[in-house]
């Protein structure tokens, strides 16, 4: 039988699971990757339910966890993490305070409206780096842009995407 903490830490994680799947899928940018790693995080749950352990903030602890199954999995695959500028991004809008499931569905609805606004160009971009994986080089070949000017459109695009989903959060908030 589970103490009152462990069941409080086990029902977290279930109650928190379409949140932390979302996170999962946002670090793996794979569906199945972001199902072994959720699975993985459950059993890591489930073996520190079982030894009692107490932990105090219990969102930013699953997200750490979580954090830490991805880097395990891409280490395991060879595979390139996110890239620090949208890992930030993602790690925002699942970030360390512990929010609502209302309020992460306003982060997204922000997110999706404001990549709306970028070009469709840029979007492109972004798919090409983030969805696809390819690297500056191959991107900027793709497009008959150089690779600087795709880092420095890039870093535009996100530090516009930043801006505007606090403008629209803020917004909402009033």
């Amino acid at each position: 039988m589970l103490s009152g903490m462990q069941n409080e830490l086990v029902r977290t994680f279930l109650e928190n699971r379409g949140l932390l799947f979302g996170f999962l899928q946002a670090l793996t940018r794979d569906l199945d990757l972001a199902e072994e790693a959720f699975q993985e995080v459950g059993l890591r749950v489930m073996q520190q339910a079982a030894k009692g352990a107490h932990v105090a903030r219990i969102l930013p602890w699953l997200r750490e966890v979580a954090r830490n199954v991805v880097a395990d999995q891409f280490r395991a695959r060879a595979r390139a993490p996110l890239p620090a500028p949208l890992e930030a991004l993602v790690v925002q809008a699942f970030d360390e305070n512990e929010v609502s499931a209302d309020e992460i569905r306003a982060r997204r609805r922000a997110l999706s409206e404001c990549l709306e606004r970028l070009t469709e160009r840029v979007r492109g971009l972004f798919r090409l780096r983030y969805a696809e994986g390819s690297s500056l080089d191959e991107a900027a070949h793709s497009i008959g842009w150089t690779p600087e000017s795709v880092k420095v459109a890039m870093a535009r695009a996100r530090k516009t995407l930043l801006d505007c989903m606090q403008t629209k959060l803020n917004a909402a908030e009033a």
